[in-house]
C-alpha cells in the first residue's frame, strides 16, 4: 500500500494533482472558520447541542453549522438537488432522453442540478434563519434575513465550485471528497462530546 502511494507520488502529474487537492482542502478549512455576520454564536452552540437534527447537519458540514460560518450549510443543497434529479430522470421521459445523449446530456443535467442547488440553498438558508431566530441566535429583520440567506447560499455555491475544481484538476470526485473531509474534521469534536456525555451520565 505504502509502496504504491510512494510510486504514485513520484509521478509528477499525480503529485501535482494531489498537491492541488491538498490546497483546496486548506481553503475549505479556512472557510470553515470564517463566521457569518449578525449571529450570536454562543446561542448557536446551545441550539446545536440541544437538537439531534442540528447535530447531524453539523457533522456533515464539518462543524461549520456550530460555528455558523459562511459555509454552515455545507454541500447539502447540492446533494438534495442531485437526489431530486436522479428521481426526476426516472419519472420524466424528457429528462431520460437528455441523459441518454451522452456527455452533452450529462452536462445539461448537471447544469439543471446546479440551478436547483441555488434554489434549495435559498430555501434551506431561510429555514435555518427562521429556526435560529426562534432560538435567539439571530435577530429578526429583513436586513439580517437577506444577509444570512445570501451568505449561506454563496457559501454553498463556493463549496460546489471547490468540488468541481477538485474533480477537474485533482483526483476523484470533488464533492464526495469535501463531504469526507467535513466528516473527518468533525470526528475529534464528536469524540470529545461523547466523552463529556459519558462523564455526565457517570456522575448522575
Amino acid at each position: 500500500m505504502l509502496e504504491k502511494l510512494a510510486a504514485a507520488w513520484n509521478v509528477p502529474e499525480i503529485r501535482k494533482r494531489i498537491q492541488y487537492v491538498a490546497l483546496i482542502f486548506f481553503v475549505y478549512v479556512l472557510a470553515l472558520h470564517v463566521p457569518a455576520a449578525g449571529v450570536n454564536h454562543a446561542a448557536v452552540e446551545k441550539l446545536i447541542a440541544s437538537g439531534t437534527l442540528f447535530g447531524v447537519l453539523d457533522t456533515f458540514s464539518g462543524g461549520a453549522l456550530k460555528k455558523f460560518s459562511v459555509i454552515a450549510m455545507g454541500i447539502m443543497p447540492y446533494i438534495n438537488a442531485s437526489i431530486i434529479f436522479q428521481l426526476l430522470t426516472v419519472a420524466i421521459p424528457q429528462l431520460q432522453a437528455i441523459q441518454k445523449e451522452g456527455e452533452s446530456g450529462r452536462k445539461i443535467i448537471s447544469r439543471y442540478t446546479r440551478y436547483a442547488s441555488v434554489v434549495l440553498a435559498f430555501v434551506q438558508a431561510f429555514g435555518l434563519y427562521s429556526m435560529f431566530v426562534r432560538g435567539g441566535a439571530i435577530q429578526s429583520g429583513v436586513g439580517n434575513m437577506l444577509t444570512t440567506i445570501i451568505t449561506l447560499t454563496a457559501g454553498t455555491m463556493f463549496l460546489l465550485w471547490l468540488g468541481e475544481r477538485i474533480t477537474e484538476h485533482g483526483i476523484g470526485n470533488g464533492i464526495s471528497q469535501l463531504i469526507f473531509v467535513g466528516i473527518v474534521i468533525s470526528i475529534p469534536q464528536q469524540i470529545i462530546t461523547t466523552f463529556k456525555l459519558l462523564q455526565e451520565n457517570a456522575v448522575s
